[in-house]
């Protein structure tokens, strides 16, 4: 996402909520700010998230789902 006008520079390194487009009341906190997700942390929880379903499809814990 660049950077707009009413956004700091900081900004592009953030995501924005997934349902922050509907602008659920529970996307948001007290300030009323939007909730957001810094890049390399959602990069690493999907990785590791990704890697600990891999572990339990490999011990049969789960089922492995092609679509």
């Amino acid at each position: 996402m660049a950077p707009s006008r009413t956004c700091g520079w900081w900004r592009s390194y953030f995501y924005d909520h997934l349902g922050y487009l509907t602008k659920a009341p529970e996307l948001t906190d007290s300030s009323s700010k939007a909730k957001v997700y810094c890049m390399l942390c959602f990069e690493a929880r999907l990785v590791s998230e990704n890697a600990l379903d891999e572990g339990m499809v490999i011990a049969g814990t789960v089922a492995f789902c092609s679509i």
